[in-house]
């Protein structure tokens, strides 16, 4: 019995909800939804789905919380969330939530079939919406990909990457150099984790990436050796190859500074080069080759 009542009580669950106790109210957004020019709807207010929440929210940029946990509402209610009670697989759920006038829909929840059919949903209902599809395993990627996702992120395979990341930062790896190491391994929709071969137009890409030149930035600390020297004495482009191109200093950017300024312990400087004219920049100037 309780198998044939579930399609019943799914169907009704926003008219019970409504008249639960607690008064827990079914999609009722204020106001127009659309009127938010071009929000994001984040499906899924677990951890995931809070914190970038709380992103959004601190970068002032409009969204809507798609949820059917009747706590995780009411509290996100309290504490002022703009959250909607529904089910994400329902075309007028999407639509309450102003699929249509959206800029991006988040998928931060662990039901892989519910988020199947909202992928494909969100796309009939969206054609230009942004669909970005946190999943758990990588064998489920190239099924959202196909179903109408524009980014997947697999848990296992960004678990990978925070690992390897945190290891090249304990061996002093430039973060210029550890930053295209990840936009490499996300290529391609994570194919070299995963074992799959690059098609053979994206390999001369990825040569390009790494091979042209890059922007990385660095601060003299206390104590350095380029503190209160000229850049003509330090002969950066000489001796490395990186090109100093801005200075930050005091809040404020000093652009293609001349020869004869001198640089400040606190200064960001803006250097320009390829990875191993970076390394050597940094180097020199944090004294590693003295």
């Amino acid at each position: 019995m309780s198998m044939l009542a579930t399609p019943f009580v799914i169907q009704f669950s926003p008219w019970l909800v409504d008249r639960l106790p607690f008064g827990l109210r079914p999609v009722q957004p204020q106001g127009d939804t659309c009127s938010l020019a071009g929000h994001t709807i984040i499906a899924g207010y677990g951890i995931n789905g809070r914190n970038l929440a709380r992103t959004l929210k601190a970068t002032h940029i409009p969204y809507v919380i798609l949820e059917v946990n009747a706590e995780t509402i009411r509290t996100a209610r309290s504490e002022g969330e703009p959250i909607i009670y529904g089910d994400i697989t329902r075309p007028d759920v999407l639509r309450r939530a102003g699929i249509d006038c959206a800029k991006a829909i988040v998928f931060a929840i662990s039901d892989y079939a519910a988020t199947r059919i909202s992928v494909r949903l969100a796309r009939q209902l969206n054609g230009t919406i942004f669909i970005l599809v946190r999943t758990r395993y990588s064998l489920e990627v190239d099924g959202l990909y196909k179903l109408g996702a524009d980014q997947v992120i697999p848990e296992e395979f960004e678990t990978s990457i925070e690992i390897f990341s945190r290891v090249l930062h304990q061996y002093h790896i430039p973060a210029n150099v550890i930053a295209n190491q990840i936009s490499l391994i996300r290529f391609e929709g994570y194919k070299m984790l995963r074992g799959i071969s690059l098609e053979q137009e994206n390999i001369g890409r990825i040569a390009a990436l790494f091979g042209g030149s890059t922007v990385d930035n660095f601060q003299v600390p206390e104590g350095s050796p380029s503190a209160d020297r000229s850049l003509r004495e330090l002969d950066i482009r000489n001796a490395t190859g990186a090109t100093i191109i801005a200075v930050a200093r005091n809040g404020k950017a000093i652009t293609n500074p001349g020869p004869d300024f001198r640089l400040k312990a606190g200064d960001i400087l803006v250097l320009l080069g390829a990875h191993n004219e970076l390394d050597a920049a940094h180097n020199l100037m944090s004294g590693k080759d003295a």
